[in-house]
């Protein structure tokens, strides 16, 4: 009896998934395995701030895909805002793609410490538009009371960073669910 092509096919898609798998790992994500709730979460911050960006000290970017990487499991976008002068609690997350502008709710949190607030804002990323926001040229964090310019060059003052960490982001995701 043959055994070979059997055997092969079975090493074929074990491998195949198994790459699949630690695509966001090989980026530098870090996986969570929580045996107890049978769950599994990707975190990941590439460590690329922006200082004095809008009215913050520091300003920091994270990825967390909450779940395997499928499409049906979203890429949520974490900003944080070090010692923000203000408070602000929701706004409109956009960006310029191929078929028009995009926009996303965008929800914060606000806590005072130590003469300023600490700013947390999320958005949710699906799959079908991370490709969209990865090949971005222009981003904006629409807050009712001022606008976050994010681009390449001419970013509102300090803020680049932001904009090319998001992008890396949204590819690094975009990369792993489209595999």
């Amino acid at each position: 009896m043959n055994y070979k092509k059997p055997i092969f096919m079975f090493l074929a898609i074990f491998l195949f998934q198994l790459a699949e798998a630690d695509i966001l790992e090989d980026l530098g994500w870090t996986k969570t395995v929580d045996d107890f709730e049978e769950t599994t979460s990707y975190l990941v911050s590439h460590e690329n701030y922006a200082y004095s960006c809008d009215s913050s000290t520091l300003v920091g970017v994270f990825g967390l895909v909450n779940g395997e990487i499928s499409s049906k499991t979203p890429l949520s976008l974490m900003y944080y805002f070090g010692n923000a002068d203000d408070i602000r609690r929701e706004g409109t997350f956009k960006w310029k793609s191929d078929n028009g502008p995009k926009s996303l709710k965008l929800e914060c949190t606000n806590d005072y410490e130590d003469g300023g607030y600490q700013r947390q804002c999320i958005v949710v990323i699906a799959a079908n538009v991370a490709d969209s926001l990865a090949n971005t040229d222009f981003m904006r964090i629409d807050f009712p009371s001022k606008n976050i310019d994010l681009k390449e060059e001419g970013s509102t003052s300090g803020c680049k960073n932001l904009f090319t960490e998001t992008k890396r982001l949204a590819n690094e995701y975009s990369q792993a669910v489209n595999q």
